[in-house]
């Protein structure tokens, strides 16, 4: 049978393949049945248009040749959207594969899980993190390289390179830094992540040997449609309700196979309310993911958003969620063959944006719930103090006893493997000139308001726009290392050193106006931030 001119064309074959699955092919075939799907056409055709087009008008500059949409509802599990290549037609490029069932590497993307997990068993967005190079063979030299002649050195690099040193986990998975996060699931065991996220709904992943410590980074294989909707369990406050395609199935005599009933629908609690709150807040954190996305960059809807390119860029992703609505967007090639080398927020997620726009005009404005949890119960370190009483710094395993971290601090650090490693490598940067420039600084990560902090643009309100004109951060908060300035909105730059003042000519800035606002956001070393604001014209 012909399927030209068919609509929605790779969902309608993913119901085909549930149908012929479930009743079998003779009953899909002559029983007479009415099916009534999930399916949002309106969303559905926006994303088509949008797919085949950015990857047609992408294909030299990005050498990729395909792309995939899935949005489902996170309280119902419906699947609204499912664009599985940018041409089902299209023989040239395979169209008639579903890349949004197929599994493929999700690169960073799958870091959530990660901290998802360490959530679970009792760390914060705020325990202190160290980005600094790390070996995480055990069999290995702090250099890489074998002790003996059959280790495999394992030393990730950050997808930009670089280190930034100490950070809190809520800084490290919004920038989305390596390093840290092969340490957070070196931390919670790589088995208890598999768990997390088959819990959440991710399909075919195997025993924590054939990955190691590079599931962390997206070493296993998983589908979009899986992603999707495995985010959409934090978009639901840790409540799983699988993904489905069918609303309803009647036979011709009129009888009900199937019927989707949302009063019924009971999902399943899969990971603590608490444990989703933290990611929704860390990923919908614009402060915490502005070295990624503008801050601007959802408007006045808080959306969460995490990217993930794999090795090569074969494959690039982005995922993201309100408590209404769960977006994946991928791109890439049906066989495998790499991309541009660039991150996976320059590549899919201009694609993902646009279809995220047109969805946000039907679904609710909502905000995400804030975490709630008290802390008079957790250990120093759990909580942000990075530092011994006598000033020393230490790694995390030097804290952390991982098959009790919530207890006491080991007795003896040196029984974990790993020990000496991490702890040479704190150490090292301790010696740094950024480690120097950090090591007296004595801070929890709090977001906080203070009255004491002030921004000012002097010596008064006017400033003419071709002037050079200084803007300075007044009574900043004890533990600053940082004050970022905006301008309407728009980052102007930053200050690292007190007393964090930072000169601009208005004239050169894209977003001024006759009034503006400008805002300065002190940052401790852990990413708590306080902000102040002020106004001045230029008119």
């Amino acid at each position: 049978r012909s399927l030209a001119g068919i609509k929605a064309a790779h969902f309608v074959m993913y119901i085909k393949d549930y149908l012929e699955n479930k009743y079998g092919d003779d009953m899909l075939q002559n029983g007479g049945l009415k099916i009534i799907t999930t399916l949002d056409y309106d969303l559905q055709s926006k994303a088509e248009e949008i797919v085949k087009k950015y990857v047609i008008d992408n294909q030299k500059k990005l050498k990729a040749t395909n792309g995939s949409i899935v949005a489902t509802d996170p309280k119902t599990g419906q699947i609204l959207v499912m664009v599985g290549s940018r041409d089902y037609f299209d023989k040239e490029i395979s169209g008639n594969f579903n890349v949004a069932t197929a599994r493929r590497q999700p690169g960073s993307a799958f870091k959530p899980f990660v901290y998802g997990t360490a959530f679970n068993q009792g760390y914060l967005p705020e325990t202190p993190v160290f980005d600094v190079n790390t070996e995480f063979n055990s069999g290995c030299t702090e250099d890489g390289f074998p002790i003996s002649g059959e280790a495999k050195c394992y030393h990730p690099q950050n997808y930009e390179g670089g280190y930034k040193g100490l950070m809190s986990f809520r800084q490290a998975l919004g920038a989305s830094r390596n390093i840290p996060a092969v340490k957070v699931l070196y931390l919670v065991g790589v088995d208890n992540a598999i768990k997390t996220a088959r819990a959440m709904g991710i399909e075919g992943l195997s025993d924590a040997n054939q990955y190691g410590l590079s599931l962390a980074l997206g070493g296993g294989e998983v589908s979009l449609l899986n992603m999707t909707s495995a985010y959409g369990v934090f978009a639901n406050n840790g409540v799983r309700v699988p993904p489905t395609g069918i609303l309803s199935i009647t036979t011709a005599d009129g009888q009900e196979l199937e019927s989707f009933n949302p009063e019924k629908t009971s999902g399943q609690q899969v990971i603590p309310e608490q444990s989703a709150l933290m990611i929704n807040d860390i990923l919908s954190d614009v402060y915490a993911r502005n070295s990624i996305f503008p801050l601007s960059y959802t408007g006045d809807r808080q959306v969460a958003i995490k990217t993930g390119t794999t090795n090569n860029s074969r494959d690039a992703w982005t995922v993201g969620y309100t408590p209404s609505i769960s977006i994946g967007a991928w791109m890439g090639n049906n066989d495998n063959t790499p991309m541009a080398q660039i991150a996976s927020a320059l590549i899919v997620s201009p694609m993902w944006k646009q279809f995220l726009d047109y969805a946000l005009t039907k679904v609710p404005v909502e905000q995400f719930e804030k975490p709630t949890y008290d802390n008079t119960d957790k250990k120093p370190f759990i909580t942000g103090a990075w530092r011994t009483e006598s000033g020393e710094v230490h790694s995390e395993l030097y804290w952390i006893d991982r098959s009790n971290p919530m207890g006491p601090r080991p007795a003896n650090p040196n029984n974990d493997p790993e020990f000496r490693l991490w702890e040479n490598a704190v150490l090292g940067w301790v010696g740094s000139d950024a480690g120097r420039a950090l090591v007296p600084v004595v801070t929890n990560a709090q977001t906080t308001t203070s009255n004491t902090f002030r921004v000012s643009v002097g010596p008064s309100t006017f400033i003419p726009k071709n002037i050079q004109a200084t803007a300075s951060a007044l009574s900043y908060p004890s533990g600053t290392v940082r004050v970022e300035y905006f301008i309407n909105g728009e980052s102007i730059g930053n200050s690292n050193q007190a007393p964090f003042s930072l000169s601009f000519t208005p004239a050169n800035i894209k977003s001024i106006e006759d009034e503006n606002e400008i805002k300065a956001t002190a940052f401790d070393a852990l990413g708590g931030h306080t902000e102040a604001s002020s106004f001045f014209s230029t008119n």
